[in-house]
């Protein structure tokens, strides 16, 4: 039975990558479950949400998410309607 080897890679403020097969693959945001934003869009089938989604809070620009950092300056979440690169967005 072949063994595939898994690394655990931390990229910084809070990005985890995991190497498999020897190509990267971006985790899951850690905040996805308790996330305003991804709750509320989520499921959307707005494809620039879904673009958000797929870069910010399941890909590689997770490091860079304004609702992490507003998170971590205030204490608490922000608003719903704020993007992951800090717009908000008018519904």
């Amino acid at each position: 039975m072949a063994r595939h080897l898994q690394i655990l890679v931390v990229v910084g403020l809070g990005q985890c990558l995991l190497l498999r097969k020897g190509i990267l693959m971006a985790q899951e945001c850690e905040l996805l479950g308790s996330c305003g934003f991804f709750k509320k869009f989520g499921s959307t089938k707005e494809l620039a949400c879904k673009g958000f989604i797929s870069q910010y809070c399941k890909g590689p620009m997770q490091g860079q998410c304004k609702r992490k950092e507003y998170r971590r300056k205030n204490g608490t979440p922000p608003a719903d309607n704020m993007m992951p690169s800090g717009a908000i967005m008018k519904v």
